[in-house]
């Protein structure tokens, strides 16, 4: 996902991102997108990691 992130781009999309990541890399990944702050969709359950990179949030829910 990081390296991704390398090649320019003008929307990423990306699914659960932080499966299989441990603290380290989730930790760096959330600094590079915060410094680099690429346009981006992001589908996660993780509420923390989206709370600290979102600006904007839609909120998906069942009927």
């Amino acid at each position: 996902m990081a390296k991704s992130l390398t090649k320019d781009a003008e929307l990423y999309i990306w699914d659960e991102p932080l499966n299989y990541l441990d603290i380290y890399n989730k930790d760096q990944l959330e600094k590079l997108i915060l410094k680099i702050k690429p346009t981006m969709i992001i589908i996660d359950h993780d509420i923390e990691f989206i709370n600290k990179i979102a600006n904007k949030k839609i909120r998906l829910t069942k009927l």
